[in-house]
């Protein structure tokens, strides 16, 4: 009986082939494996497992819309932008990270509940300025104290000590995420 590596000689894949393709099955099985450990709620076994699965529970239960919202809570990271300037639609998507078309939809959402407005660019007349109205900023400013105040009574039994520690993890996870995200774009053929 010949093993799969030599089966791989014959069939001109090589061993590297065979285990580079078993060290990515191992990959995909160990994500489901994850997602299923914590759609039961176990333990993570790792921190990679933690990252994948209970920063993504904590991000869909920070994204659901609470009963009194009014906007879904996908904009808010164009709202978070908008409160503190006024941007074209092409910067705001420069920011956030998303396509332009993407961003483009979400401010069309905003704009017909009356929660943003357009105005012509004064530097080219072909781009708008987005702002955000005075009833936008109060509707946004509602769903943001309703997030903060939930995270808020969650962190309130922690220590400062582990809350101190939790802000630079995250701060830290998130700008290495971020340096990672850029250096495979650089290396991605166009």
């Amino acid at each position: 009986m010949q093993s799969s590596t030599t089966t791989g000689e014959a069939t001109g894949s090589g061993p590297a082939a065979a285990h580079s393709e078993a060290h990515a099955g191992h990959q995909r099985h160990d994500a489901h494996d994850a997602h299923h450990r914590h759609q039961i709620g176990e333990e993570p076994r790792s921190p990679e497992e933690a990252v994948i699965g209970l920063l993504m529970q904590a991000g869909r239960r920070l994204r659901s819309r609470h009963p009194e919202d009014q906007v879904e809570p996908s904009c808010f990271p164009l709202a978070k932008l908008l409160f503190h300037e006024e941007l074209r639609v092409s910067d705001l998507a420069a920011r956030v990270e998303l396509d332009t078309s993407t961003v483009s939809r979400q401010i069309r959402m905003l704009e017909d509940r009356g929660l943003v407005e357009r105005t012509a660019d004064p530097a080219d007349g072909r781009a708008s300025i987005v702002r955000l109205t005075d009833e936008g900023r109060q509707t946004l400013r509602a769903a943001f104290q309703r997030r903060f105040d939930r995270i808020r009574g969650v962190l309130e039994p922690w220590s400062q000590r582990d809350r101190d520690q939790l802000q630079r993890l995250l701060t830290r996870l998130a700008a290495d995420l971020r340096a990672a995200n850029d250096n495979e774009e650089t290396r991605s053929p166009a």
